[in-house]
């Protein structure tokens, strides 16, 4: 009977030291499952900071090559041909943002200019009528101060021209030209022609020597 017991009470030693065994046992750390939405929201910024610097360069480089080759052909006083261009960006943005679209600021200042670009050069490409006028000419002139000559001022051509009785004085963008060697002869004859807008274009020009 002894023995007995003696066996009961180590088997049951045995399973609490089993059971302690088992409650001290370390566990298993839960598998980290990485989140890629910080990830993906990176890359996302990053293609669309890319897609906004193409249009802001792109529009440029565009509205640059159209207002200069175009635009200021256009027999709309320069003035007045600037102040639309600076004003459209602004206009255009509280259009967009009246009709809740969304980057108003990069659509409005990227795409306004263009929008006039686009108009003006449709009235250049589908112009008819042609016209010419010849008027003799005279090369501007400015004053420049030399540091090397002791600031001494000195006189020297530019680009522009004055047309005989100042004529188109207020359309300064068919009066200047690319380098000085560009201007030959003391007159120079102008070839206009009607857009479809009705708005007159400068579509060539050719110098002369005065007869």
């Amino acid at each position: 009977m002894c023995k007995k017991t003696t066996h009961i009470r180590e088997l049951g030693a045995s399973l609490t030291t089993k059971k302690t065994t088992r409650l001290k046992m370390p566990r298993k750390r839960p598998r980290i499952i990485v989140n890629d939405d910080r990830r993906e929201k990176a890359a996302a910024a990053e293609k669309e900071m890319i897609k906004t610097s193409l249009i802001i360069v792109l529009s440029l480089v565009t509205n640059l090559l159209l207002f200069f080759n175009i635009s200021f052909q256009t027999l709309i006083p320069t003035t007045m041909l600037i102040m639309v261009f600076l004003l459209s960006p602004f206009i255009g943005f509280v259009i967009l943002k009246i009709k809740k679209i969304s980057k108003p600021t990069l659509y409005s200042f990227a795409f306004s200019p263009l929008t006039l670009n686009t108009i003006l050069l449709i009235n250049y490409v589908f112009s008819f009528n042609p016209q010419k006028e010849t008027y003799f000419l005279r090369q501007n002139t400015q004053r420049v101060y030399n540091r090397i000559d002791g600031y001494k001022p000195s006189t020297q051509t530019t680009t522009g021209v004055t047309l005989q009785d100042y004529a188109y004085d207020k359309y300064y963008g068919i009066r200047i030209f690319m380098d000085n060697e560009s201007i030959k002869g003391r007159q120079i004859t102008y070839t206009f022609k009607t857009g479809i807008f009705g708005i007159r274009v400068m579509t060539d020009y050719e110098f002369k020597a005065s007869t």
